[in-house]
């Protein structure tokens, strides 16, 4: 199990927009996070953040596109050692 550097500033209101199942809110948290991750970081999420900012802007709501997003942003968490807590 890894163990966890940072803590997600906005982790709180991402998993209450996965609680809710509010996939507009879910995108716009994931967009912040991964900003977040740029400027604590020091490295470029553009493709990430435009990639889900396209989805967005087109309402690409349905469960396989929030579920990918998800997807590669844990991914980016674990690989950063970045805990999103509860």
């Amino acid at each position: 199990m890894s163990k966890w550097k940072y803590t997600l500033p906005n982790s709180k209101e991402l998993r209450k927009a996965i609680e809710d199942e509010d996939s507009d809110a879910i995108f716009r948290e994931i967009i912040n996070a991964y900003k977040w991750m740029e400027t604590h970081f020091s490295e470029n999420n553009s493709f990430e953040i435009n990639h889900v900012e396209d989805d967005l802007e087109v309402e690409a709501f349905d469960e396989d596109s929030v579920n990918m997003h998800l997807e590669d942003f844990w991914d980016a968490c674990d690989a950063r050692r970045v805990w999103v807590e509860l």
